[in-house]
């Protein structure tokens, strides 16, 4: 029977070269997409209070509308009253000349919601290439939001922002350090394994 930690020390130089040639692929593979910054801002959802509700129903209350928001922000009309508002050419340009489809592809792929439960805190994420245009783009997503949701949800309730849009550092998208660890990984699990049943195989031959 095949030792695999005797086998995995035997082979380390093997192993270890196969995983880092594969963490080497998949970077070369990410660089291949467009880098892409995000910028975050966080705004509060409030409902406007009625008497007899206690303070856990009205949080709920709050969390579903948040839920409501996700939804609607990755929404064709959404999409359309922000881009309404498109001052910036390289915004425009960015969504347009396209099918509808690839279109949607793209503002779902440029826009993310999310909500903290248990604070009604919901976080609106924005991608770009250039910092300076998620930025912009977080923007006008807030605008929106603050200004035309009543729309969507109706009147009862409010929406405060609490963290004005603050971009990354760095390029977000794609993920090249998980992404490169997670070659890595593959080609360890890979090679070893493939190093294992060779060692099987070799095993019940001579046997």
């Amino acid at each position: 029977m095949t030792n695999p930690i005797k086998l995995f020390k035997e082979e380390f130089k093997s192993i270890a070269l196969t995983g880092l040639i594969s963490a080497l692929l998949f970077l070369l593979v990410s660089l291949l997409f467009p880098l892409k910054y995000r910028a975050d801002s966080q705004l509060i959802v409030i409902t406007k209070g009625e008497s007899g509700v206690d303070a856990y129903t009205a949080m709920r209350s709050s969390e579903k509308i948040g839920e409501s928001l996700m939804n609607i922000v990755e929404t064709n009309d959404f999409f359309a009253k922000v881009a309404s508002d498109f001052e910036d050419n390289q915004l425009k340009e960015r969504f347009s000349g396209m099918s509808e489809q690839e279109r949607r592809k793209r503002w779902r792929e440029a826009v993310d919601a999310n909500l903290n439960y248990g604070t009604g805190m919901l976080t609106i994420s924005a991608y770009d290439k250039d910092s300076s245009q998620a930025r912009k783009l977080n923007k006008k997503i807030l605008g929106v939001l603050l200004n035309q949701t009543s729309e969507y949800i109706g009147q009862k309730v409010n929406l405060k922002v609490v963290n004005p849009p603050l971009v990354t550092r760095y390029p977000v998208k794609p993920n090249l350090l998980i992404n490169t660890v997670a070659g890595l990984l593959v080609g360890i699990v890979l090679s070893f394994g493939y190093l294992w049943f060779k060692r099987r195989q070799e095993h019940h031959f001579f046997v």
